[in-house]
């Protein structure tokens, strides 16, 4: 027979492999011919359920821990029952910023306009949790290797409506004076203060350098749970433990697939520590918009360099596509900068860096000497 035009072909993605085997430990009867099967577990991936019954019979089988289209039927927060009776801070907060990342993302208004109500009885709700501008209660920052970091620390990040009262009110309870930081001095304290902009000028480099020494004395890693992690991200450094360990995806804990702590084994498939994609995008690639842009008409790049290099002496080539409709402002690290394309905004010998203004369209900036001024 005649030799196949099939190729081999390398597969991204791992082996779809049978895992483990889950017994259900609960199924409640709703009546109708309706049961709610409870195995205990979160699941990621793909299931294969079997079950036995009668021949002929029909069975619909639906997931119980999720929507069941892409438009939701329930438009108002959803309250954690099995832990709280009312809506929470942490997850609760979606209500609200969702629609704002994506208005500021992609010009989207419609979304604001038609949850603007659920926003504001949500906002509203909080209020009447707080007391003097602090809300207490919830699960703090979740999964956080230092537990020391209190509820009302975590949840004053969320809310920048009441952003003047709330910022003076955590200041006012959480300042630690002697020891120039917040609450119990844990990496989530200090980066929530420093992030809502709650730290006085006066300190800011205190909280900053008290920050910093915390990390190097748990040798350059953080102790931030997944509600803290994107301000520590925006703020500083990133984390590999789980991929070296096996994991394809993210996964609920910090342990990622070893269950070191004496617990069952969490999620593996769990967008919870996912503040590092943007923390590549934003911090290092340096693509952002200026906080008056909404989707993205006003760029701003400025591309970072990292590790321990204090001198650089070499080309840096910097090739930059902006799309149609929007203006960016380029920071390019180094004085002696070619070809001179778009406006020239600024060059700074403090910084070692020169400021370009361009439109829409291809660019390439190639700087011949530069600093690593971090």
């Amino acid at each position: 027979m005649p030799n196949p035009n099939a190729t081999y072909r390398a597969q991204e993605f791992p082996a779809i492999e049978l895992v483990e085997d889950i017994n259900a430990i609960a199924v409640h009867d709703q009546g109708n011919s309706t049961y709610v099967v409870d195995f205990g577990v979160n699941h990621a991936g793909w299931p294969e359920l079997t079950m036995k019954g009668a021949r002929s019979t029909t069975v619909t089988m639906r997931p119980g821990n999720g929507t069941e289209k892409y438009i939701p039927t329930f438009r108002y927060v959803i309250p954690w029952i099995s832990i709280y009776t009312s809506g929470k801070l942490d997850w609760g907060n979606s209500i609200i910023l969702l629609p704002l990342y994506l208005y500021q993302s992609y010009s989207e208004r419609a979304l604001l306009e038609e949850f603007y109500p659920n926003m504001a009885a949500f906002l509203n709700y909080l209020t009447t949790c707080a007391k003097n501008n602090i809300a207490s209660y919830g699960l703090g920052d979740w999964n956080a290797i230092d537990q020391s970091t209190p509820a009302g620390v975590i949840y004053r990040h969320k809310y920048s409506v009441l952003a003047l009262n709330i910022s003076s009110a955590f200041h006012k309870t959480f300042f630690n004076a002697s020891a120039h930081t917040y609450a119990t001095g844990s990496q989530a304290a200090d980066v929530f203060a420093l992030e809502m902009g709650a730290v006085p000028l006066s300190e800011q480099e205190n909280i900053l350098a008290h920050l910093t020494n915390d990390i190097r004395q748990h040798n350059y890693h953080t102790s931030c749970g997944e509600v803290a992690l994107p301000s520590w991200f925006r703020m500083l450094s990133h984390y590999g433990h789980a991929i070296v360990h096996g994991a394809t995806a993210l996964t609920e804990d910090w342990d990622g697939p070893l269950p070191t702590r004496g617990q069952q084994l969490s999620s593996q498939n769990h967008f919870m520590f996912g503040a590092v994609d943007e923390w590549l995008t934003r911090s290092l690639a340096g693509i952002q918009q200026t906080a008056d842009s909404v989707d993205y008409r006003i760029l701003f790049i400025k591309p970072t360099i990292v590790g321990n290099i204090t001198f650089v002496k070499a080309n840096l080539i910097l090739n930059i596509e902006i799309p149609a409709g929007s203006v960016a402002y380029v920071h390019v690290p180094g004085w002696n900068v070619t070809p001179n394309y778009g406006t020239l905004v600024q060059q700074s010998a403090t910084t070692n860096t020169t400021i370009f203004r361009i439109k829409s369209g291809n660019y390439g900036f190639q700087s011949t000497t530069f600093l690593n001024t971090r």
